[in-house]
């Protein structure tokens, strides 16, 4: 198997914020599967209406309010943003 290929290596996610750690590593929101990635290298996008509908929708499924959305851990810790 070939590691080195044209297959599309990136994840759309939305930025929660740093870690705190001395690498600069941020904590990010993937927008795919809804778990939470850590990189300390990225490239920012603008973002397209599609990504906020998704958002949107995750909020729904999740029971957010309307005029907040609301990260937490996998022991419902919210994260500080």
């Amino acid at each position: 198997n070939p590691l080195n290929t044209m297959t599309a290596r990136t994840k759309p996610t939305i930025a929660l914020g740093p870690t705190g750690n001395a690498q600069g590593t941020h904590k990010f929101f993937c927008l795919t599967n809804g778990t939470l990635l850590k990189r300390n290298d990225w490239t920012e996008y603008p973002m397209p209406d599609s990504v906020i509908r998704k958002v949107n929708n995750w909020g729904k499924k999740s029971m957010q309010p309307e005029e907040s959305f609301e990260f937490s851990n996998r022991n419902k810790t919210p994260y500080s943003l």
